[in-house]
């Protein structure tokens, strides 16, 4: 895929954003939303009427704030696949992970429209 500069320019400076406000990204979030924000990712994920064992796709998934309510929905026996196009916030969702000891998680580096899904086993290739 041929980009423009100008594209280029714009993912480039949107990187530079997101990393340097990724280890305050989920306080920063919290303040500024007031505290609501957190009841919005539970109620969007409840619209998304996930079930046990099913596999969710979190399409810049960040820091990883939707995943407490998804893991909700969907327990251990299901799959979570996130990836973000910045490695710093995806930093912070490993981070979120490895504290919560969800087994069920896996997280990729790539831009979403090059995100590919292989086999239940192969996950996220970027």
């Amino acid at each position: 895929m041929n980009r423009s500069k100008e594209t280029e320019e714009i993912l480039e400076e949107t990187g530079k954003i997101y990393s340097r406000y990724a280890s305050g990204y989920d306080r920063q979030v919290a303040w500024l939303s007031l505290g609501v924000q957190q009841k919005l990712r539970q109620y969007a994920v409840h619209r998304l009427t996930l079930q046990r064992g099913q596999t969710v796709l979190d399409v810049a998934c960040g820091t990883g704030l939707n995943f407490p309510a998804i893991q909700a929905a969907i327990g251990p026996e299901g799959r979570l696949i996130g990836f973000d196009y910045t490695a710093a916030m995806l930093e912070q969702a490993r981070k979120r992970v490895e504290q919560q000891a969800w087994s069920n998680v896996a997280l990729s580096h790539c831009e979403a429209h090059r995100a590919t899904l292989g086999s239940r086993r192969e996950c996220v290739f970027c």
